[in-house]
């Protein structure tokens, strides 16, 4: 039997999720028929981590916050400071699953959730025609997660990760300040670092990332988390709770928003992870926010996402750390050492002026910048 809806989104993950919570934050929520499909074979045990000035209307879920963050160079240099007036916030995905699965969708009748995997959609006059393997589905609006093949932006890097959380007897761990990059890890290569999330003084998730073309092996990442653990916490016994891995794609292509039958793409599957950094969850919450009012306003729709100036340092950025990757450290190392931090989340968060994007240029190692803009506008040219 073919079921009507006035929405639907197709992916019940981090964006899904998302836009169907601001879609409950309109007046015109109570009338609408929402359909929500969530493929049962796609789990995810993510958690993320943001930045933000007010907090996140998902601020209830965020488990730990910090006021300061630090920043550590290949020679030991040290910037640690306040970045108010932002948080850096981490919301554990387990709690993120069970406020929508065990509190906001129960409560709110008008949701109907299909477990099942989409297996077609089809433009129809009166909206979308959505196949899955044991249902159909017509729905008004259509908005999508799915990321396919085809509407698949290449990655130029990964940014790849591991981490362990680690619990001690003694307590050892700063928990006001967050460590965004520690590059003096013994005999790691030039583009990984590790990042440090204190939980309590007594734990903490100690994590080995890279910017890299290739994804590392297991052992790659855990060996580097022990070297880590040895050298900056001699004798220290700790034990292993548990461990989480991922990896992100950092593409300096221009990705579509829209999918073949013309449905509205979402999250990453819409460009909104950030090419430079991997930060996504507050994107796609503007870009949620943005979606939901214009679809009740009925105003063209506006989309988040980098776009203009912001997407040319981007790709500026990125092609220097695949073609020079030796040059990740030094280049952090100026960028976080010669500028308050505050102002580098600003900047990440493409909310700084030319100004200011010029101060910050000022303090870089310029001529991999300059070569790269060379190299882009001589590809623009002749349209590679």
């Amino acid at each position: 039997m073919n079921q009507e809806f006035d929405i639907g989104i197709l992916g019940g993950g981090c964006a899904g999720l998302q836009l169907l919570y601001h879609l409950t934050q309109q007046k015109q929520w109570p009338g609408l028929k929402v359909l929500l499909i969530d493929d049962p074979a796609e789990k995810s045990n993510a958690s993320w981590c943001f930045w933000s000035k007010p907090d996140h209307p998902l601020q209830h879920l965020v488990s730990k916050s910090w006021e300061n963050l630090c920043f550590k160079s290949t020679d030991g240099m040290i910037k640690q400071e306040s970045i108010a007036p932002y948080r850096y916030h981490y919301i554990q995905g387990e709690n993120f699953f069970n406020y929508f699965w065990q509190e906001l969708i129960p409560a709110n009748t008008n949701i109907t959730v299909a477990r099942d995997q989409v297996t077609h959609i089809c433009k129809q006059a009166s909206g979308f025609y959505i196949e899955t393997n044991h249902q159909n589905f017509t729905v008004k609006k259509c908005f999508s997660s799915i990321i396919t093949q085809e509407f698949k932006p290449a990655a130029a890097l990964w940014q790849h990760f591991k981490g362990w959380h680690i619990e001690v007897d003694t307590g050892v761990f700063d928990d006001k300040t967050a460590t965004l990059m520690d590059f003096s890890v013994p005999a790691a290569p030039a583009n990984c670092f590790i990042y440090i999330l204190p939980f309590s003084r007594h734990k903490a998730l100690i994590e080995a990332t890279f910017f890299s073309m290739t994804i590392a092996s297991d052992h790659v990442y855990e060996q580097l988390i022990r070297q880590y653990i040895s050298s900056n916490y001699p004798g220290l016994n700790y034990r292993v709770i548990s461990a989480e891995k991922g990896r992100i794609p950092l593409s300096q292509q221009l990705g579509s928003h829209y999918g073949r039958a013309g449905e509205v793409l979402i999250g990453t599957a819409g460009g909104m992870v950030k090419a430079t950094s991997g930060y996504a969850f507050s994107r796609i919450d503007r870009d949620s926010k943005l979606l939901a009012q214009h679809l009740m306003s009925g105003d063209e729709q506006k989309r988040s996402g980098t776009k203009g100036r912001f997407r040319f340092y981007d790709t500026l950025f990125l092609r220097i750390l695949k073609e020079h990757p030796d040059c990740m450290a030094s280049i952090f190392k100026s960028l976080f050492l010669k500028n308050r931090i505050k102002n580098v989340l600003q900047f990440l968060d493409e909310d700084t002026s030319i100004a200011q994007e010029s101060t910050i240029f000022a303090t870089l190692p310029l001529m991999p910048f300059i070569k790269q803009a060379l190299k882009y506008c001589i590809r623009s040219n002749i349209g590679i």
